[in-house]
């Protein structure tokens, strides 16, 4: 029988020691990722447990279409945004501060908002953000895809951002994305359509199943 061929997913991974970022179209981290952050070591090993998802866009028809998002994240913010060296907090000293949006998922996360407002991507996946007529009293989209958020505040760092410094122009999420709460097993595992857990044999808490 053939195997049933997997929904393509857009991954959005932070680091969480140095807050770097990581932007994949598949869940299963590999080595060749770390280029993304300036590691090109061809010995360098990835430390799956140090990254957890912070973003997972669901409901893309096309594997091409995952790809070209991931490629144009990371293309566009290491142009605007060159690699820098983290500064780590020293333990038990004032460097510690209250917790902010890390700067590299701020970046990622608009580049993101950027990508799917643009006709490019929107034309390769048959997207609109034009409402169609199903009848006299109701309106719809033809078709969403649904963003996964590990916390809120990620979500809204795009109704805060200063496009390019100029104001008249205002970024917005598309009226076709519908905003969720990431469910995280093992806080680490996203539970979203098109990532079969059975494959990495983690058996729920009962707190977990009931999610």
């Amino acid at each position: 029988m053939a195997s049933r061929k997997p929904v393509p997913n857009l991954y959005m991974f932070r680091n969480m020691i140095t807050s770097k970022v990581l932007v994949s179209p598949k869940f299963q981290l590999e080595p060749t990722l770390l280029r993304q952050i300036g590691e090109h070591r061809p010995s360098a090993k990835i430390r799956a447990d140090h990254w957890v998802p912070f973003a997972v866009l669901t409901g893309l028809r096309a594997h091409t279409s995952a790809e070209f998002l991931a490629d144009r994240i990371v293309a566009d913010s290491l142009f605007k945004n060159p690699l820098s060296k983290p500064t780590l907090p020293l333990r038990g000293s004032e460097q510690y501060q209250p917790w902010t949006i890390p700067e590299a998922v701020r970046q990622r996360t608009i580049e993101l908002c950027k990508l799917l407002n643009s006709e490019e991507f929107q034309s390769q996946e048959n997207l609109s953000d034009a409402l169609t007529e199903t009848d006299e009293s109701a309106q719809e989209f033809p078709r969403s895809l649904e963003l996964h958020w590990e916390r809120d505040e990620y979500q809204h760092v795009v109704s805060d951002a200063d496009v390019e410094q100029d104001q008249d122009q205002v970024l917005m999420w598309p009226m076709f994305v519908d905003h969720r709460k990431l469910k995280l097993l093992r806080n680490r595992y996203p539970v979203v359509d098109g990532l079969d857990l059975k494959g990495f044999r983690l058996m729920p808490t009962k707190q977990e199943a009931e999610l």
